[in-house]
């Protein structure tokens, strides 16, 4: 981490580091609500909790956990681009990974 630290401070950039968290939904969570809480304070813009979890549950993607209805199979599709993002949807759909 030291690299990345320095490098951060060179180019005058703010670090977020999240830390451990329990699932993979909470880390990308945790991402987004520190992320948002930077971009806020750099616009000078208050930043509302209730607001923010509000507008994230709001938000559709589509491919991401979404469950095919109306055939005799459990479908669920999803667009992972990584082994945590693939287990995670796994876990979710209540299939065993190896």
């Amino acid at each position: 981490m030291q690299p990345i630290h320095e490098r951060a401070k060179k180019m005058n950039s703010e670090l977020i580091e999240i830390g451990d968290q329990v699932t993979y939904d909470e880390v990308n969570n945790r991402m987004v609500s520190e992320i948002m809480q930077v971009v806020c304070k750099k616009e000078r813009i208050a930043f509302d909790w209730d607001t923010m979890v509000s507008f994230a549950r709001s938000v559709s993607q589509p491919c991401r956990f979404e469950k095919i209805k109306g055939t005799k199979f459990k479908i669920v599709m999803d667009v992972c681009h990584n082994l945590q993002g693939v287990q995670s949807v796994l876990q979710k759909a209540e299939v065993e990974y190896p």
